[in-house]
């Protein structure tokens, strides 16, 4: 895509994703969503 091409197929090297049993909580969410921004504002 950009430069040269790669030598292997990207679906070879990285594992595959984990599926994870447990939804989220509300709370989890909100501290993801509070780390987000405090990340994001001061740039």
């Amino acid at each position: 895509m950009f430069g040269r091409h790669p030598r292997q197929p990207l679906d070879l090297c990285l594992p595959s994703p984990v599926s994870v049993d447990q939804i989220p909580t509300a709370t989890d969410l909100s501290d993801y969503r509070k780390r987000l921004l405090a990340d994001l504002l001061p740039a």
